[in-house]
C-alpha cells in the first residue's frame, strides 16, 4: 500500500506586480531589482539581502507616514522575492536576522491600518509570509485571524489569482485564518465564479490547480461536485492546448491526495500533456506526478523511464526519492520469471545507481 505523499510546498505564479510609482515605492522596486542583480555572485548574495533589509528598516523609520498598509505590504513581498532569491545562491540567507524584526515591524503597520486595507494587500501580506516561510501570528499576535477577516470583509473585490494566492499561504503554513472561516468563505467564492466564468486562461488554470494543492496540504475534502468541476474546467484548458506542467503535477497530486479518481480519458490527457510539455521542468515535479499516476493506477513503466529517465543526473538530485520508490514497488510485477519483471529491475537498479553516484 503507498504512503501518505509528503507535501511539496509549490508555488502559485503570483507576483503582486507594483502599481504605486511614489517615491518611496520607487525606492523599494528599485532595491529589489539592485539586490537581485547582485544575486548572479554566489559570495555577494546574503550581504545584498542584508544591505535591502537595511535600507527597508530606514525608510520604516525616516517616513513612517507614509508607510500604509499598502507600501507595508509591497515591502513585506520585495522582502520575499528577495529573499527567495537569496537562497537559491546561500541557503543559509533564509537565517538572516534582519528578516523577523522588519517583517514584525511591516506586519505591525498593516495591522494597524487593517480596516481600510484592500483585499489585494492582504493577499500580498498571506503571500509574502509563505515565502519567508513565517506565520503571521509569529510576527503579530492575532495577525492571521484579522487579515483572514480582511479578506472575507472584501472578498467581492477578490480576484482568482488573490484568492489562489492566500490559499497557496495556507497550505504551505497550515492556515486557516479568519477565526476559522476563511476556508468555508474560500470555497464559497470558488462555487460563484466557477458559475459565471469558464477559466481557460493559463492563468487561470494554473489559479485553479494551486488552489486544489492548497486543499490537498490541508486535507480538506472539499465537495466532490465543486472538485470535478475544477479539474474538468483545468481538462478543457489541457485540450485547448495549454501547457500547464506545474498545474498538472498540482491537479494529479491533489487527485491522488484526497482520492479523486478523474475518468480514464481525462487522466491519460494530463500524461501526454505532461510528458510533451515544452516549458522547464522541475524535477521534483516528475517524482511528484510518478507517485500520485500510480495511486491513480494509471502509472506503467514505459511512462516512468520517458518522464523520470530522461534528465537522470538531474532527476537523483532533486527528486523526492521516497516518492519513486513507492512509484516503483506499485510497479513491481508479482511474477519474477518475466521478462516484464527483468526489465522493471534494470530500471530499479539503475535508480539505484543515480542515487549513490550523485
Amino acid at each position: 500500500m503507498l504512503c501518505d505523499v509528503q507535501r511539496n510546498k509549490l508555488e502559485p505564479a503570483y507576483e503582486g506586480r507594483i502599481t504605486d510609482m511614489s517615491h518611496l515605492t520607487h525606492c523599494i522596486k528599485m532595491a529589489r531589482e539592485t539586490a537581485a542583480m547582485a544575486m548572479h555572485d554566489r559570495s555577494s548574495a546574503a550581504q545584498a539581502l542584508t544591505n535591502f533589509l537595511q535600507q527597508i528598516d530606514v525608510w520604516a523609520q525616516d517616513h513612517p507616514g507614509k508607510f500604509d498598509s499598502r507600501r507595508a505590504s509591497v515591502a513585506l513581498l520585495s522582502m520575499a522575492h528577495v529573499t527567495f532569491r537569496a537562497q537559491k545562491f546561500d541557503r543559509t540567507s533564509r537565517h538572516n536576522h534582519l528578516i523577523p524584526d522588519i517583517a514584525a515591524v511591516m506586519m505591525e503597520r498593516n495591522l494597524q491600518q487593517i480596516p481600510g486595507a484592500s483585499n489585494h494587500t492582504v493577499c500580498n501580506v498571506f503571500w509574502a509570509c509563505a515565502r519567508l516561510q513565517i506565520r503571521p501570528d509569529d510576527l503579530h499576535a492575532g495577525a492571521e485571524d484579522k487579515l483572514g477577516q480582511r479578506f472575507i470583509d472584501t472578498r467581492t473585490s477578490a480576484t482568482l489569482q488573490g484568492l489562489s494566492s492566500v490559499l497557496w499561504a495556507c497550505g504551505v503554513l497550515g492556515l486557516n485564518p479568519g477565526n476559522g472561516h476563511f476556508i468555508e468563505h474560500a470555497v464559497q467564492i470558488i462555487k460563484q465564479q466557477l458559475a459565471v466564468d469558464n477559466f481557460d486562461s493559463e492563468e487561470h488554470m494554473q489559479s485553479l490547480s494551486v488552489m486544489m494543492f492548497a486543499f490537498a496540504s490541508l486535507r480538506l475534502h472539499i465537495e466532490p461536485a465543486v472538485a470535478e468541476l475544477i479539474i474538468t474546467r483545468f481538462y478543457q484548458g489541457v485540450l485547448q492546448g495549454a501547457d500547464q506542467p506545474q498545474g498538472l503535477n498540482n491537479i494529479l497530486w491533489t487527485c491522488a491526495t484526497l482520492g479523486y479518481l478523474p475518468p480514464p480519458h481525462m487522466l491519460q490527457c494530463f500524461k501526454e500533456s505532461y510528458a510533451a510539455s515544452k516549458k522547464p521542468f522541475l524535477i521534483q515535479h516528475d517524482s511528484t506526478v510518478a507517485w500520485s499516476l500510480a495511486v491513480l493506477g494509471v502509472l506503467d513503466l514505459e511512462y516512468f523511464k520517458t518522464m523520470i529517465l530522461r534528465f537522470p543526473r538531474r532527476v537523483m538530485l532533486d527528486a523526492t526519492v521516497g516518492q519513486l520508490y513507492q512509484a516503483l514497488q506499485a510497479l513491481r510485477p508479482s511474477d519474477e520469471s518475466t521478462p516484464a519483471y527483468a526489465e522493471w529491475f534494470e530500471v530499479s537498479r539503475l535508480c539505484l545507481l543515480l542515487v549513490y553516484q550523485f
